[in-house]
């Protein structure tokens, strides 16, 4: 009897292909939206992941391309704009990029 390897990808693969609506790094790279809710939602998800070097990189690649999105916001040359920006978001932003680099 073949046992199927559960192949599902985790909460990090899915974030990584940020063409996969429903996910914070599609709202936030596609839509230019930062969904809150969903930035949360990940940061939940965290402890269930096991740390690899994949998962390590996944986390690194979204706190890179994240913060691209605000420095890119922040640049008058730049025409990518955070649709609900605020100094707020920006604010919790920093909050939850210190909680994803705890499982670099």
């Amino acid at each position: 009897m073949d046992r199927k390897e559960n192949i599902t990808p985790n909460t990090l693969e899915i974030q990584k292909n940020d063409e996969i609506e429903g996910t914070f790094c599609h709202e936030l790279f596609e839509n230019s939206f930062f969904n809150e809710k969903l930035c949360q939602e990940l940061l939940v998800e965290l402890p269930n992941i096991n740390k690899t070097a994949s998962s390590t990189r996944i986390i690194k690649w979204i706190i890179s391309n994240v913060d691209t999105c605000f420095t890119s916001h922040h640049d008058d040359n730049d025409l990518y704009q955070i649709k609900n920006y605020s100094k707020k978001i920006e604010d919790k932003w920093k909050e939850y990029r210190q909680i994803l680099e705890k499982y670099t």
